[in-house]
């Protein structure tokens, strides 16, 4: 999955998560901030059925504490199905 973004007030890194439909994590990583954007590619394993999740990104406080999240809702889609980007 490409995931892309802009930041206010951050320098260095945010992390970005995605989660599929029960809140488990498929996958999680930092990602380095340019300017105020940051554009990652993540990979993770779905399942054999499109279903609903999440990407979020946010940065770690101290002591390791979530803050300023944005969770935007996504459709995982299944193992090997195609995307179809735009109006048909």
């Amino acid at each position: 999955m490409q995931i892309s973004g802009t930041v206010s007030g951050v320098e260095g890194a945010v992390r970005v998560r995605i989660k599929d439909s029960g809140g488990q994590t498929l996958a999680e990583k930092p990602v380095n901030v340019s300017g105020s954007r940051f554009n990652t590619s993540i990979s993770f394993g779905s399942s054999e059925n499109e279903q609903r999740g999440t990407v979020e990104a946010f940065v770690t406080g101290s002591g390791g504490i979530e803050k300023d999240m944005v969770a935007v809702p996504v459709t995982i889609l299944p193992k090997g199905a195609e995307e179809t980007i735009g109006a048909p």
